[in-house]
């Protein structure tokens, strides 16, 4: 995740976390395989059973969010382990689950969806 860190905003930054998490769906061959065979257990894997993902995950986003937060991108009493939390399941879903609104294959439209609506929330 250093190539994350290097990237200059907590958008850009969890945009890349978002794009290199589904292609890592998308391309990994079990993750790919399963996808294909059994989309109900990925589901379940980036979801109800990804406790130890989450919690990876987080240890990788704290990092951002405190520089975000010391930078003024969020707000300041931002609890950011909840809100590590939150963009991880968000991300595990934006990777497991099909879009209504928007291309989720598509890197720009992702970028956008998070851009509209994650980072709002974290102000």
């Amino acid at each position: 995740m250093r190539r994350t860190a290097e990237l200059e905003g907590l958008s850009a930054q969890i945009e890349e976390v978002a794009r290199l998490t589904n292609r890592f769906v998308r391309e990994d061959p079990i993750s790919a395989a399963l996808r294909l065979a059994d989309p109900d257990s990925l589901a379940r894997m980036v979801s109800t059973e990804a406790r130890e993902l989450i919690s990876m995950a987080m240890d990788a986003i704290v990092p951002l969010i405190e520089t975000a937060r010391d930078t003024g991108e969020v707000r300041a009493d931002l609890h950011v382990m909840r809100a590590a939390e939150w963009i991880a399941r968000m991300v595990f879903s934006l990777s497991a689950t099909p879009s209504v609104t928007f291309d989720i294959d598509d890197p720009e439209q992702t970028a956008a969806f998070i851009r509209e609506f994650l980072l709002p929330g974290l102000r």
